[in-house]
């Protein structure tokens, strides 16, 4: 039975974030392989693999054009990759994060990382400084790609 947790401080979805010892873990190169290979299959200059804490975003894996970053608040976006494969948002848009906002970018899109329950652990993006559009072929190839990423 597929679980769809409204809260990201959900013990359920917490407990089962912190099995997989993701988060107490360094950066791994097959994490940095698929976010390097989401970036060149979306034309994007960045690409990254986070997931969602209680109350924070660790980000696993960066690839790409920023400047080092340890963390971004993109929790205000939770609730939008619980009911999709595939959410997109540029910086005009409401649910736009400001942390990117703030650091130039204008559009984000992102597949979520779910758990065998379906419990939104985190999610596999794509940034650019301007608006683009992913196509239908790389939303695919991106969900090929992400099943390499799951972690169940």
């Amino acid at each position: 039975m597929m679980n769809t947790p409204s809260l990201l401080g959900d013990s359920s979805r917490i407990n089962s974030l912190k099995s997989y010892q993701i988060l107490t873990t360094e950066k791994e190169k097959e994490f940095d392989g698929i976010a390097k290979l989401a970036s060149k299959l979306c034309n994007v200059p960045v690409a990254l693999i986070y997931f969602f804490e209680e109350k924070n975003t660790f980000i696993k894996s960066v690839f790409g054009d920023i400047d080092a970053i340890e963390s971004l608040d993109l929790n205000s976006i939770f609730g939008a990759h619980q009911e999709t494969s595939f959410i997109s948002f540029n910086s005009g848009d409401e649910n736009f994060p400001a942390s990117l906002k703030e650091r130039g970018f204008e559009y984000y899109a992102a597949c979520p990382i779910k758990d065998q329950e379906g419990y939104v652990l985190g999610a596999l993006a794509m940034l650019n400084h301007q608006v683009v559009e992913i196509n239908e072929d790389q939303k695919s190839s991106l969900m090929t790609l992400l099943g390499d990423c799951r972690v169940y």
